[in-house]
């Protein structure tokens, strides 16, 4: 049981370190795109190139969590979507290109 609680603790404080220095050393489209990232990666069925998630964040809430404006997270979404990276709509978060998502987030 202690180790249980141990080890989400330390998820936890993992992912609050991750997001300060994404905060700290990364650009607004870089942030915004490992947003997306690891919304892909909390998924249950992150398997496959396309990735549709259910979508319960509004744009405020998005720019609120990368440290942006409502204004450049709606700019940015509209140029993935012309891009053919990813979808938002009100139901769902549909990611078209993962393997791209994973590359232009500069993860692994």
């Amino acid at each position: 049981m202690g180790i249980i609680f141990s080890r989400k603790i330390g998820q936890k404080l993992k992912r609050v370190e991750n997001r300060l220095l994404n905060l700290l050393q990364k650009d607004v489209r870089t942030r915004l795109l490992y947003f997306f990232w690891t919304l892909v990666q909390q998924s249950e069925n992150p398997t496959g190139n396309v990735v549709k998630l259910a979508n319960y964040l509004t744009h405020e809430d998005i720019a609120r969590l990368t440290g942006t404006s409502r204004q450049t997270v709606t700019t940015l979404i509209n140029q993935f979507a012309d891009e053919g990276l990813l979808d938002v709509d009100r139901k769902a978060i549909t990611i078209r290109d993962v393997k791209q998502l994973q590359k232009l987030a500069k993860v692994g």
